[in-house]
């Protein structure tokens, strides 16, 4: 009876350590260094030059606890268009992710999701098969208004299932900011 209560015991504990890897529900485990991401920041300097803007998303303590603590709102000028790069960071571990996913290019995909029409993105990098990754953009204020933006970074197991329109069922992170163009 120990000896069993035991084994519970391991498999328990293993699934509790296993399950907490800072992905979505469809998620599978896999050797990442980049699992938490809790800190996101899109930079935009205009195409005809200008000072470079930061904008971040934060969620200080993760996945499932509390709300994030810091979303910027994107501000940008109306008809203006503006290369962008995006940075992944984790925070509790102080580590930039950028490099690492970039490195995995042909593991990962960044999909763009604007409401209320009032800017395009476009990835401008590509994989190693001439598929969008979008950690680098092109950013273009169509109109005046408000809306939102929504990135979602996902990874793709097996790299032939990426194809530059379909997501994945693994997403490593999805953040969304209001945007605001005067």
């Amino acid at each position: 009876m120990l000896t069993r209560l035991i084994a519970v015991g391991l498999v328990a504990g293993l699934a509790v350590g296993c399950s907490d890897h800072g992905h979505g529900p469809h998620d599978h485990d896999h050797d990442h260094d980049h699992d938490l991401i809790n800190r996101v920041t899109l930079f935009v300097t205009p195409v005809s030059g200008g000072a470079e803007q930061a904008f971040v998303w934060e969620d200080a303590d993760g996945p499932g606890g509390n709300a994030p603590n810091r979303i910027d709102t994107i501000r940008l000028a109306a008809g203006t268009s503006y290369n962008g790069r995006l940075e992944f960071f984790n925070t509790k571990e102080n580590k930039d992710l950028t490099s690492a996913i970039r490195s995995e290019r042909d593991e990962h995909q960044v999909f763009f999701t604007v409401e209320g029409n009032v800017m395009a993105v476009a990835a401008s990098d590509i994989d190693s098969r001439n598929l969008p990754v979008g950690l680098e953009v092109l950013v273009s204020s169509v109109r005046s208004g408000s809306g939102t933006l929504k990135i979602e970074l996902d990874h793709f197991d097996n790299t032939s299932d990426k194809n530059g329109i379909t997501r994945s069922d693994e997403t490593d992170v999805a953040v969304t900011w209001p945007v605001l163009v005067p």
